[in-house]
């Protein structure tokens, strides 16, 4: 699959080694620094809906990437499995949003391959000729995996459509509202002689004006998620509480329900100047994104949305951040 003339990969620089994949956000919840970039640029990308196949045309080869491909054969079949495997999940998708969602993902890997896998030969420590061509296919072949990977639970239906339905039904225990939404940070990872393609950001639930977030980032080799709790008040935003696991921005401090009374982690409050109200995204954010996957035996989003007081006041490091109460619908 060659990627659009339009150039979206030098919109922003990806995140490096040591950074993280999301920024903060006023007030603690986050954004991704990439994706706005992405979907602002979809509109020129507007062919993809109606031509979503395509081989690629060596003529017309332009980018580091085509060159490579249109160099070596294993490359030029790969990338044809690749576009049919994408023509066949497009026309799997049981309605438009699913269908958008399985757009934007594409172009958000196509435009992070190109720019990430597309210079490998411009670093100090370049590979060689070889090995990036391995990089390059195994890459490809891995996309190619995941856009037929079948869900074992949801008669073979393709697994990044079956993970869209079942966002959209969790969601819609909830009433939604302009903080509802995902932001998605996505990248090739290194590794030895070799990258990993992942997808970080934070999935966002509201129920009235209660508003329950779960970031995850990815920095220096290892995996963090932050928890966050907060208030709709007079249209904006505040923050109640937040904790974190495996280094995150309030801490290694989540509670555990498993972990002994020795080793429970707490809810943080956010320091005063923290706090600062915020307002809702300029621009409504996607509803699902299956490149965003929630644990659905983590119970603490639910309990998060539907109870009247949260997090509770046990669970909060000196203070009673639970007694802002609001009134979740049941």
């Amino acid at each position: 699959m060659m990627a659009a003339t339009t150039p979206l990969a030098s919109t922003r620089s990806p995140p490096r080694s040591g950074a993280g994949a999301s920024t903060p956000r006023a007030g603690g919840f986050r954004k991704s620094r990439t994706v706005s970039a992405v979907l602002l640029a979809l509109p020129a990308l507007g062919f993809l809906f109606s031509s979503p196949a395509w081989a690629i045309d060596c003529r017309k080869a332009s980018t580091a990437i085509d060159h490579m491909i249109c160099g070596d054969k294993a490359l030029q079949k790969a990338d044809a499995a690749l576009g049919s495997a994408y023509s066949a999940i497009l026309k799997a998708a049981p309605d438009a949003e699913i269908r958008a969602m399985l757009v934007a993902s594409e172009k958000r890997w196509l435009a992070r391959r190109d720019d990430r896998l597309g210079h490998l030969s411009e670093a100090d420590d370049a590979p060689d000729a070889d090995t990036q061509r391995k990089i390059l296919l195994d890459a490809i072949q891995a996309r190619t995996r995941e856009l037929t990977r079948r869900a074992k639970d949801n008669e073979g239906e393709p697994n990044l459509i079956a993970v869209a339905r079942d966002q959209r039904r969790f969601a819609g225990r909830f009433t939604g509202g302009p903080f509802a939404g995902f932001s998605t940070s996505c990248d090739f990872l290194p590794g030895r002689d070799s990258y990993s393609y992942g997808c970080f950001g934070t999935q966002s639930y509201q129920n009235r004006d209660r508003v329950c977030a779960l970031t995850q980032d990815w920095a220096s080799g290892s995996v963090s998620e932050t928890r966050t709790v907060g208030q709709v008040v007079g249209g904006k935003l505040t923050i109640v509480a937040s904790c974190s696991i495996g280094s995150g921005d309030a801490g290694d401090a989540c509670p555990d329900p498993d972990a002994p009374a020795s080793q429970q982690g707490h809810w943080q409050k956010p320091a005063p100047d923290a706090a600062t109200p915020e307002a809702p995204p300029a621009e409504p954010q996607p509803q699902i994104d299956a490149e965003l996957q929630r644990d659905p035996d983590d119970a603490w989003i639910s309990d998060c949305l539907t109870k009247p007081t949260y997090p509770p006041a046990d669970q909060v490091a000196g203070g009673n951040a639970g007694d802002r109460k609001t009134t979740p619908a049941q």
